[in-house]
């Protein structure tokens, strides 16, 4: 409970901007796990037909393959893992958080609801295409 508090609290001194300045980030409690910002998560804000629909117009599936199966070497897998961190990492690549070049155009302009809604989306996905994977899936 007190790792989540420390999250929390983390990301949201993150966004305000406070501690932006590199000697700031030294003095940062180490949390564990991944270093970066956590973003705050909203159980059933997702929307699992949006999820789908953006996966496709945003083209998720020329480098993660249909249904985020990341079928190609070196491309990451995206079907089955946890919701939470899937919108950690977009909120991050989105952010500048976590630098990648074909990410950050990607998530540039993803707002909450539609990082909410991919998350979901791919988290419910299996290893094969459009096939749910109900009990891991928040809905």
């Amino acid at each position: 409970m007190r790792t989540m508090l420390c999250r929390l609290a983390l990301a949201a001194v993150m966004m305000c901007g406070l501690a932006a300045a590199p000697a700031a980030a030294e003095h940062l409690p180490n949390l564990g796990g991944d270093s970066l910002p956590a973003v705050p998560f909203f159980p059933g804000l997702g929307d699992y037909q949006r999820g789908a629909y953006f996966a496709r117009k945003l083209e998720c599936l020329k480098c993660h393959g249909p249904g985020g199966t990341g079928e190609q070497p070196g491309w990451p897998k995206l079907a089955g893992q946890h919701e939470r961190y899937l919108l950690n990492a977009l909120r991050n690549y989105r952010d500048g958080h976590r630098p990648h070049p074909f990410m950050e155009r990607y998530t540039d302009r993803l707002t909450l609801q539609l990082m909410h809604d991919l998350a979901l989306y791919y988290a419910c996905q299996t290893e094969r295409p459009g096939v749910d994977n109900t009990a891991r899936c928040v809905r």
